[in-house]
């Protein structure tokens, strides 16, 4: 089974960043990231006091942003970008991780967006030109994704500076994409 680091994006919400983490320390991962994203709040000492590596920035990131400085310093063979705003069921995450863990697809992303901005529109345009329509609009740079460290490293995810271009430069190299609930 591949090792789990997961990356939390955080901007001053320490209501319901404990459930967050509890609920994703059952699946025992290798890191927890914290990225603290010009919070104001507790979001930080909340995050140290249940065993998160803590990334401060005084100033906000884009969520993007947060998300490469949390991926930069991630040491797992798979990347769990999550937000900080609301916990998933064990079982969700369970079936959501189950593949990507066990090695048998190298991108997993989710399939109900909350979001229907003209970017996510965008990224589900991209995605069916290049051949992908598993990802629906919104289903990557949306929370839940995750990602082999293999394709971060080949896409140039941590150098894109906005989420549609990660997503574009991700799909060029993802060979196994999964989408899940």
């Amino acid at each position: 089974m591949r090792s789990l680091s997961v990356i939390i994006p955080v901007f001053n919400e320490e209501k319901t960043l404990k459930a967050v983490i509890t609920g994703i320390k059952l699946f025992q991962p290798l890191e927890i990231i914290v990225v603290a994203n010009g919070c104001t709040d507790h979001s930080s000492t909340i995050a140290k006091e249940n065993g998160c590596i803590v990334i401060e920035h005084t100033e906000k990131l884009g969520q993007h942003s947060a998300r490469v400085e949390g991926a930069k310093k991630a040491n797992g063979d798979v990347l769990l970008f999550l937000d900080a705003d609301f916990a998933l069921p064990f079982s969700e995450l369970q079936q959501f991780l189950t593949s990507i863990l066990f090695g048998n697809c190298d991108v997993t992303v989710n399939k109900n967006p909350k979001e229907h901005s003209s970017t996510e529109v965008w990224k589900k345009l991209v995605a069916e030109w290049k051949g992908h329509k598993e990802c629906g609009k919104g289903s990557f740079c949306k929370a839940p994704f995750a990602l082999t460290k293999e394709v971060l490293v080949k896409s140039d995810f941590i150098k894109s500076t906005y989420s549609v271009e990660a997503f574009i430069e991700t799909l060029k190299v993802a060979g196994r994409i999964e989408h899940r609930h």
